[in-house]
């Protein structure tokens, strides 16, 4: 972790501020003339870590740059030169919490990690081109805000106000809003993974060109949402709602005597056919007719899945394993549909604890690392015997996957030593043979 270099310009000297190098205690190191400023940071930078510089930006009081900001501007577009442009943030804000505070005007390129909002006023605070993460906003007013091409990575609003809210071209992630009212938003063209929306206020948003496969819908206020009824393919709405989306005044019923079990029989019966079904829909529909199916008191276990595997014309084994797979948590479910972890993999970690879910899923988000067959495995055996630790678990994905070694030789090489006479397989004993008296000539043990 490199140190924290703080710059308060000025047009004759400009005063120098450094951290430790564990960011903890920061004071005054130098006052620079200025002239001198740029070769001066360039032998410190020489010969010291910094990771993070903070330039500070003078205001009138009417919140306009103040004359030395000309001066501020190019220094900083120098001192970004060679860095990503994620790297810069005008304002960057970590590890805290904010109670019924204010927050307005212009926040734009900011970059804020692991903090609470709560009960805050950010009305019309723009935060364009801002970073997110592990970000949680309680109770807040967002009236009218704008979040623009924001990035977000595992925020939470929770009962908060965004009427009117701009999110266009927002890239999110494992981003949820519960008890929101976003009437009226801008939620156009964002690249989403893992959004949610639960008792949200959406009337008259705008959806246009957002992914909603997956997204369940049903128990929102979606009355003159704005979105194509092909953006909505794979979207989970109730048949009341999918009739006001197809602009229906009269819905078309069968009304049937029903309880509560048999309504969810015919309901799986009547959807689980359905070629675009994501695996985490399939598997909770299968678990959905298993527990009806063991309410109703039909036989338990194997019988009566495999009697769900005739109707689905599927066998038993491949029901029980989707139900197996509806133990998993919510988020590595999502893995499996975006086929970021595989099904076989899906089904060894159901096995596994809620808690030992979350070390799993953790490691990925920190890693990006994928998990293969055998480390899956070897997670549930762990499991099994209630050894799982988080310390076995990053002991056993990070192990580095041995290469397949995969050896090809092109059929004008063969034809070289071997006529049309000879068979695939004689070709393949005769290599073998001379393979064996070749490794008996080195020792017995080839080369390693």
């Amino acid at each position: 972790m490199g140190r924290i270099l703080a710059i308060d310009y000025g047009t004759r000297r400009t005063g120098i501020a450094v951290s430790d190098p564990l960011r903890l205690i920061a004071g005054g190191l130098e006052t620079v003339e200025t002239k001198g400023l740029e070769a001066w940071l360039a032998k410190y930078f020489a010969r010291e870590d910094v990771s993070t510089i903070v330039v500070g930006k003078p205001s009138r009081m009417d919140g306009t740059p103040s004359e030395t900001w000309r001066f501020i501007e190019p220094l900083a577009g120098r001192l970004l030169t060679g860095a990503s442009e994620e790297d810069f943030y005008k304002i960057e804000i970590r590890s805290c919490r904010f109670d019924r505070c204010r927050l307005s005007g212009r926040l734009d390129r900011c970059y804020i990690r692991d903090t609470v909002f709560d009960s805050c006023e950010l009305s019309n605070a723009d935060f364009t081109g801002g970073t997110f993460r592990r970000v949680h906003f309680t109770n807040c007013k967002l009236l009218g805000a704008k979040l623009p091409e924001i990035r977000m990575d595992h925020v939470r609003f929770t009962g908060c106000h965004m009427r009117f809210v701009n999110l266009m071209l927002g890239v999110l992630k494992a981003v949820g809003f519960e008890t929101c009212n976003l009437d009226g938003g801008v939620l156009q063209e964002l690249k989403a993974q893992g959004l949610f929306f639960k008792d949200c206020q959406l009337t008259g948003a705008s959806l246009v060109r957002t992914p909603l496969a997956g997204l369940d819908l049903t128990t929102d206020e979606i009355t003159g949402i704005q979105v194509s009824l092909p953006e909505l393919k794979g979207a989970i709405v109730t048949p009341f709602q999918a009739c006001e989306l197809a602009g229906l005044k009269e819905m078309p019923v069968i009304i049937r005597e029903l309880d509560d079990d048999e309504s969810t029989v015919i309901m799986v019966d009547s959807n689980i056919q359905r070629e675009d079904l994501l695996p985490s829909e399939k598997a909770r529909a299968y678990r959905m007719k298993y527990e009806a199916l063991k309410h109703q008191g039909s036989r338990a276990g194997g019988k009566t899945i495999e009697e769900m595997g005739e109707t689905a014309g599927e066998s038993g084994k491949t029901v029980q394993r989707y139900i197996w797979l509806s133990r998993l948590s919510k988020e590595l479910l999502e893995m499996v549909d975006r086929k970021e972890l595989g099904f076989v993999q899906g089904i060894d970690l159901s096995f596994l604890t809620e808690e030992a879910q979350g070390w799993v899923r953790d490691f990925i988000g920190r890693t990006g690392a994928g998990i293969s067959t055998g480390q899956s495995a070897r997670l549930k055996e762990y499991g099994r015997i209630g050894e799982l630790m988080p310390a076995v678990v990053e002991q056993i994905l990070a192990e580095k996957k041995a290469p397949v070694r995969r050896v090809a030789i092109k059929r004008d090489m063969l034809d070289k030593y071997f006529g049309e006479a000879y068979s695939d397989e004689e070709i393949k004993g005769i290599i073998l043979e001379l393979l064996e008296k070749w490794k008996e000539g080195q020792g017995g043990d080839g080369i390693s």
